[in-house]
């Protein structure tokens, strides 16, 4: 079983105890991006990132630093069983294809964020991103942050550059189910399932 578990936002205590109360069956869990880690969190007098108990693969969503991972182009243990995943990669996970597509645009607070503070154009999901995976074959879930575009409606929003971007992903990937957060309200759309904040869905 894989434990997904939803938007962070630095919450990393909460993060920690969440996935301690997974039942014993989840050998690991998937974060949907919008964790919020920095480089300086790790450093010797940095915030830091409490131990987990278990393997943890992430994301990043539009509210992560982006100069955190820029050259990281393979899964990389950023913290003890804290493992980013960078955008186009699958991986075989609990004897299942997972595909990960990081990534996100900042629609409803952009005007509130600084240009190398706190956004960057890094964050949104690319053409390029998505072709990656070309040629990869069935994946049984895509884990990304944003929604394909479709799903927007549902929350009376206009999709983004990077929701149509997601969607090529998903359509290009065969329309696996989805697992993705940025909405911070749990919905299910079809086969996407929108996890709210710190939401916990085991599957």
């Amino acid at each position: 079983m894989i434990a997904f578990i939803g938007d962070v936002h630095r919450e990393f205590d909460r993060l920690a105890g969440a996935v301690s109360k997974l039942p014993a069956g989840v050998e690991v869990a998937i974060q949907v991006g919008d964790l919020g880690l920095h480089r300086d969190d790790l450093s010797q007098t940095g915030r830091g990132v409490p131990t987990l108990d278990r393997l943890v693969y992430y994301v990043t969503g539009n509210h992560d630093h982006e100069p955190s991972y820029r050259g990281v182009t393979r899964p990389t243990e950023m913290a003890p069983n804290l493992v980013f995943v960078p955008r186009g990669t699958v991986l075989e996970l609990d004897g299942r294809r997972i595909a990960f597509l990081g990534g996100g645009d900042s629609i409803i607070d952009r005007a509130e964020r600084r240009d190398g503070v706190d956004w960057w154009p890094e964050e949104q999901v690319t053409m390029a991103d998505v072709a990656r995976f070309e040629g990869v074959g069935r994946v049984d879930f895509l884990v990304c942050h944003t929604p394909p575009a479709f799903v927007y409606h549902f929350f009376d929003l206009p999709p983004d550059p990077s929701a149509v971007a997601v969607g090529r992903a998903w359509q290009m990937l065969g329309r696996p189910p989805v697992m993705c957060g940025h909405m911070h309200k749990p919905r299910e759309v079809g086969r996407v399932r929108v996890l709210g904040e710190l939401e916990v869905l085991i599957a």
